[in-house]
């Protein structure tokens, strides 16, 4: 044991579980004053609640204080002094104590009471084959008749009991069961709209939930309702989803879309798993829209659920269309009003539209973009990463969105899940072409969702575009987006901040190997940001 002020406390590192305690638990009642005691902690144990102690003590035995109670085979309830004497017995011999009632009195206890306190266990062992002789007799008498071995039983130790908790089992929600949790919360939120639009929507979602069928969507409204309630669904169906809209095949030819449309939209109908979300296809080119029609309509035999934002007649050739009208949720945030080229006006709306973001954010965000704005002939591309804490979903993408209008009336935008299941190299393809094309139609900026879901082969085409030495285009920025899975500490430090998104993209790139893969997050992740939930984007906390 080591003294602290008096007392004892707990060493480091201790423990007792799967040892034997029963000596320990037979000294319970020892009339003994208790010391000090501490178990790491510096609350003195005569101070701390039984609720503390008894926390405590199974944090070191693996035993509740009712199962201690039991292996004492009953007896008075261990609180109070009983408690405390247990506690102070178990600390000292966690300690490697040879004999803890000496040790933890022989700095405060005479000598001569030394003595007359040690016949005190044996006293209480006396009593205790007292008591067992007195039961046995009675039972003997009163009790059922006892039947007598054979043979005398050997003695042996007593058995070392698994400290290890028991697991109960769970059981996991049905999907109907969290459909319908979630459900109810998208109207609790949603509290604005008529109650038909949740009458029209539950009962076309309910056969997706079952896979007895699929649901074709058209959420029709003022542009902040309509696609916050487009992206809200997929969460109330426990599904991830997939964005296509128009900024994303402005500046690419006719043959290069085709390729790409076709490619994302045969990787997604073979398999539909995720939510296809369509931002105003009625602005999408009419070849696009074909093949989506066509894909739709093979992926309606598959469960699949489609929502279209807009105008939803264009859809009718997947088959049968649910239009639901959604009316103005004032919580929701309008979209920022940027002024293309001006970058401190800019920045000044964006803090007024996001006002839960930290300093950092546009302390960082204000950096990157005037340093290279103000450059006369920039070195490199502008690359900053939008990293999403838990609940963010929505902000994220529309914060990236309002930093990359300084640069672009109309930035590139792609949802990088779209290419999830495209043949990587297909994919890596699609984006040099995309990023090409843009750039070469004169956009300056490109936005791309959900970084982390894009395959590493395909990524590795970031390399070049983002190098900081060669990049073939220098005046563009790059805003990045990802979503991380758990919450980061905001105690933490910018630098540590950083580790922890590019250890997360780390992770998502792992198979590059680490000779590649290094490299590649050295040139993407220069400048990070943490971007947190505002309530005006994101009316549902996806946690």
């Amino acid at each position: 044991m080591e003294g602290q002020k008096g007392g004892e406390v707990l060493r480091e590192g201790t423990s007792l579980r799967g040892k034997d305690i029963i000596s320990e638990l037979l000294l319970v009642d020892e009339p003994a004053p208790v010391p000090c005691n501490r178990f790491q902690t510096s609350v003195p144990l005569e101070r701390m609640s039984d609720r503390e102690i008894s926390r405590r003590i199974e944090l070191l035995t693996g035993y509740s204080t009712e199962r201690l109670r039991e292996l004492r085979q009953g007896g008075p309830p261990l609180e109070g002094h009983r408690l405390r004497v247990l506690a102070h017995l178990l600390i000292a011999k966690a300690n490697g104590t040879t004999n803890a009632q000496e040790d933890s009195r022989r700095s405060t206890v005479p000598e001569s009471s030394v003595s007359e306190r040690q016949t005190v266990p044996v006293i209480g062992a006396l009593l205790a084959l007292l008591f067992a002789y007195l039961m046995y007799a009675y039972l003997d008498r009163f009790g059922p008749p006892i039947t007598k071995p054979k043979s005398p039983i050997p003695t042996s130790p007593i058995p070392t009991i698994d400290p290890t908790p028991i697991q109960i089992p769970v059981p996991t929600p049905s999907p109907m069961t969290i459909f319908e949790t979630r459900f109810s919360h998208l109207t609790q939120k949603f509290s604005e709209q008529k109650a038909d639009v949740f009458d029209t929507l539950k009962p076309k979602l309910i056969p997706v939930v079952n896979q007895e069928g699929s649901s074709l969507l058209a959420i029709a409204g003022p542009n902040p309702s309509a696609r916050a309630m487009a992206e809200s669904i997929p969460w109330a169906l426990s599904k991830p989803s997939i964005s296509i809209g128009p900024l994303q095949f402005k500046s690419l030819g006719t043959e290069h879309r085709n390729h790409v449309i076709n490619d994302v939209m045969k990787a997604w109908s073979d398999r539909p798993d995720e939510v296809l979300i369509l931002h105003e296809p009625d602005k999408l080119p009419p070849d696009v829209l074909e093949v989506i029609v066509e894909g739709c309509r093979t992926a309606r035999s598959k469960n699949a659920v489609i929502i279209s934002t807009g105008e939803g007649a264009v859809m009718s050739g997947c088959g049968e269309v649910t239009a639901v009208d959604v009316t103005w949720e004032t919580r929701l945030a309008q979209p920022p009003a940027i002024i293309t080229g001006d970058h401190e006006a800019s920045i000044s709306v964006l803090k007024k539209t996001f006002p839960s973001q930290s300093a950092r954010l546009w302390q960082v965000s204000d950096f990157v973009i005037s340093n290279h704005l103000q450059a006369g002939d920039p070195r490199q591309p502008a690359m900053l990463i939008l990293a999403g804490l838990p609940g963010s979903n929505r902000t994220v993408n529309h914060l990236a969105e309002g930093l990359a209008r300084i640069y672009s009336e109309e930035p590139l935008v792609i949802n990088s899940r779209q290419y999830s299941r495209v043949d990587p190299a297909r994919g890596k393809l699609h984006l040099d072409r995309a990023l090409d094309s843009a750039f070469r139609g004169g956009r300056r900026a490109a936005v791309l969702t959900e970084l982390d879901t894009l395959p590493p082969l395909a990524a590795m085409m970031l390399h070049s575009y983002c190098d900081h030495d060669n990049a073939q285009y220098k005046d563009v920025a790059y805003f990045m987006t990802l979503q991380l899975r758990e919450f980061v500490d905001p105690g933490l430090t910018g630098a540590q901040q950083d580790r922890v998104v590019r250890e997360h993209l780390r992770e998502a790139w792992a198979e590059l190997g680490r000779e590649k893969r290094d490299p590649l997050i050295s040139r993407v992740a220069t400048m990070i940001v943490l971007v947190r939930q505002e309530d005006s984007f994101d009316v549902i906390s996806y946690v």
